[in-house]
């Protein structure tokens, strides 16, 4: 799940860079934000089925809990992508008007 999950992240950014660099035509544009919302999904459901373990003991032996490492890039890379996808949206509704 976890190289899922950085395939996604990366898959997801290079979306973005290809909208902001190169502003496909509204066709594409459709396609890729299409992709994106798959993306993100994929990347959900990794965050879901994450096998391993999510959170440890802080390390100063204090009440709270932090996530591990590999649970952190997985929750990272789905904010990622759910940014991503907002400002894509957000682009093609009208709101924003230049990446």
């Amino acid at each position: 799940m976890l190289i899922l999950a950085i395939f996604t992240g990366v898959a997801s950014l290079f979306n973005y860079f290809w909208w902001a660099n190169y502003m496909p035509s509204p066709a594409l544009q459709y396609v890729s934000l299409a992709a994106q919302v798959l993306l993100t999904a994929v990347t959900a459901a990794a965050a879901i089925g994450f096998r391993g373990r999510r959170t440890r003991k802080n390390y100063d032996g204090a009440r709270f809990k932090v996530f591990t490492l590999s649970y952190a890039l997985v929750f990272f890379s789905l904010l990622g992508n759910l940014a991503v996808l907002t400002v894509l949206v957000l682009f093609k509704l009208g709101v924003l008007k230049a990446l």
